[in-house]
């Protein structure tokens, strides 16, 4: 008599792609056929990797989770790296084989990292997430979008409430860089300007949004 576990291979992989996670982690149980067919890669993809210590990089080399699509470093209350560190791990998400679709990076002391290096991330993913950069690394990761086509379509970008945001950088630049873009969301800055832009930064990106070849859909 047959029964439902000598169902083709073909119909289990379409089966399990309709799953919810919770459904298919509870598939993973049943038998180990069904959990070797269910720890294929491509079945894992809205599965997010947090990273709070060097341990947790080991988390990549999981082969279920190869082809995950987010990965978030912090937060900072968890995260005390040194500068090494940081680099390698940042390192180590930029080399992998599939890359990641969203990088957050929420630690403190960012700034201590090369400008380049952080500029990188936008060279592989689609969405970036960055905690209080220093000037001369949004100078520089504005360069890597305005010079380079990337993958990247939206940006979000914390800056410290007593700091001065992107007010110091050439309003051209900012306007490039931001049109390239889908959506750049921007979180703190001082008060007395518009999240953390000048009126010359904000002309610049809505004289680049009327331009043809625009991208810029959003930006708060």
């Amino acid at each position: 008599m047959s029964t439902i576990s000598d169902l083709p291979v073909e119909l289990f992989s379409y089966i399990f792609g309709l799953l919810a996670p919770e459904d298919l982690k509870t598939v993973t149980l049943v038998s180990q056929k069904w959990k070797g067919m269910a720890y294929d890669p491509k079945f894992w993809t809205w599965a997010g990797v947090n990273i709070y210590c060097m341990n947790d990089l080991q988390k990549l080399e999981i082969p279920r989770l190869g082809q995950i699509e987010a990965i978030r470093l912090g937060p900072p209350q968890y995260c005390n790296w040194s500068k090494a560190e940081l680099e390698h791990v940042l390192t180590t998400i930029a080399t992998k084989v599939v890359p990641v679709k969203k990088l957050s990076v929420h630690v403190w002391r960012l700034t201590r990292l090369s400008p380049t290096l952080v500029a990188s991330a936008a060279s592989y993913v689609k969405e970036l997430e960055l905690h209080y950069l220093s000037e001369d690394q949004v100078k520089t990761l504005l360069r890597e979008i305005v010079e380079n086509e990337g993958p990247l379509i939206k940006l979000k970008m914390w800056f410290r409430s007593d700091g001065w945001g992107l007010f110091n950088i050439d309003p051209d630049l900012v306007s490039r860089a931001f049109n390239r873009l889908e959506e750049v969301e921007l979180i703190g800055g001082r008060e007395n300007i518009l999240r953390g832009l000048r009126l010359g930064q904000v002309s610049a990106i809505l004289k680049g949004v009327m331009e043809e070849g625009s991208k810029l859909k959003r930006l708060w």
